[in-house]
């Protein structure tokens, strides 16, 4: 469920926009002395002796998945040994996969337009299916990029015992996020198994919490029309 330019056209213009922005020309730079040694690592320094931000995703997406793979023991791969200094416990594997996260997953939370673009589309479904009565039930599949990160970016969704962004650890395999809605018309959400207050909306803060029509509203300002996610005007039927 990764966010498509398939389904919304002008997604494609604002990564245009993210990519050229002073931000992560600055963050791609920062980085250029880590891909250095990388490159030396992995044999793989052409590649990564670049400071392109439209070349990070797949510089980092890439490492971070063969690495983890790699290492997982549910992965059947052998053997388990991965390059000296690219092991889980290593400083550098935290730092790839920060960066992997970012140019992968975070970058859609950049600004208001990207996050509307990306994830608006399926907050709309999610909007549509809260409102179709008798239903006490909806799960939703995915990988780890959605559509539990849809969400918790979206709400800024933050783990009530850490202070930290739920978004911003990538997710781990069996991830689980939990919408409760009660009777009282309040919601709670949970990420495995830790609670998450919606820092999005001002009076959900800091709260288990959240008022159901507040973050219903918040959500549906996210959905973009078909003028902002396709550039086309409705066509509306004209009587003589």
């Amino acid at each position: 469920m990764t966010p498509s330019a398939t389904v919304c056209p002008r997604l494609k213009n604002a990564l245009n926009e993210f990519h050229d922005a002073p931000g992560a020309k600055r963050r791609a730079k920062q980085t250029s002395a880590e891909r250095a040694v990388l490159g030396r690592i992995t044999g793989r320094s052409e590649e990564f002796n670049t400071n392109d931000t439209r070349d990070m995703l797949s510089i980092y997406d890439s490492l971070f998945d063969c690495m983890t793979t790699h290492v997982c023991s549910t992965v059947p791969s052998e053997p388990k040994d991965v390059p000296s200094g690219l092991g889980p416990s290593a400083p550098v594997f935290k730092h790839v996969e920060q960066e992997g996260l970012f140019w992968f997953i975070n970058r859609y939370g950049h600004s208001d337009k990207m996050r509307k673009l990306a994830f608006g589309p399926f907050i709309g479904d999610l909007l549509e299916d809260l409102t179709v009565r008798g239903r006490r039930l909806s799960v939703y599949l995915g990988h780890d990029t959605g559509p539990a990160i849809s969400i918790m970016d979206t709400l800024q969704l933050t783990w009530m015992d850490s202070g930290n962004e739920c978004a911003k650890t990538w997710p781990p395999f069996g991830a689980m996020l939990i919408m409760e809605i009660y009777s009282d018309k309040n919601v709670r959400f949970i990420y495995n198994g830790r609670v998450a207050f919606v820092e999005a909306i001002e009076e959900c803060r800091g709260r288990s919490l959240c008022n159901y029509e507040m973050l219903s509203q918040h959500l549906a300002e996210v959905v973009p029309s078909e003028l902002e996610c396709k550039g086309i005007v409705a066509q509306r039927s004209l009587r003589s």
